[in-house]
């Protein structure tokens, strides 16, 4: 394959290290294995420009979710930079787009941010929504893609493609369902002889 003229980490995937964190909003050190643990639990989004944030039914991407409830309600927000466009954020329920959202579409902003630095992080919110989402009464998923029109090499040369992001799925649980069981063996494979 080619990579020739592909800007580094795009896409990106963006691992949540504490996707339960504390009301004190407290920092501390990032642990290499509780980034290894995260991905492996999917705790993560992917994107090339909109940021997305996502709790439904008080779980996070990557999470179980048992409960009865439908609707599940949650939150969506979802962030970009100046320069990037978003346009349209989907609710994606079993595979199939079950709500989606258009998102004012704003002109590319390049050079320095005006006013203070609370001011610039609120203009990067696109999107911030209370949602409910049905589910049914089977086991299902639901995640979260947030996309936009125009491309993005008029700031990334050589990335004609329009900025697009999802999340890992949160996995909505209405009966616990074992795993399925290991093969049982009917005892050694029998040897060849040799001839």
């Amino acid at each position: 394959h080619r990579i020739q003229f592909h800007w580094a980490g795009y896409p990106r995937t963006m691992v949540t290290v504490d996707p339960h964190p504390s009301a004190e909003g407290e920092l501390r050190p990032v642990d290499p294995l509780t980034v290894v643990a995260n991905v492996k639990r999917g705790h993560a989004t992917v994107t090339s420009g909109p940021i997305i944030e996502l709790e439904l039914g008080g779980g996070h991407p990557g999470d179980e979710v048992s409960t009865s409830e439908d609707p599940l309600r949650g939150h969506v927000r979802v962030r970009a930079a100046p320069w990037m466009d978003v346009t349209r954020v989907e609710v994606v329920v079993g595979g199939r787009v079950a709500q989606s959202f258009d998102v004012a579409s704003r002109p590319t902003q390049l050079g320095a941010e005006p006013g203070s630095l609370e001011e610039a992080a609120a203009r990067t919110i696109r999107f911030d929504r209370d949602i409910e989402v049905a589910v049914g009464p089977d086991n299902g998923w639901v995640q979260i893609i947030a996309r936009g029109e125009r491309r993005m090499d008029d700031v990334l040369p050589f990335m004609p493609v329009p900025p697009f992001g999802f999340t890992n799925p949160i996995y909505v649980v209405r009966r616990a369902v074992p795993p399925p069981p290991f093969p049982v063996s009917a005892g050694p494979a029998p040897q060849r002889s040799a001839p």
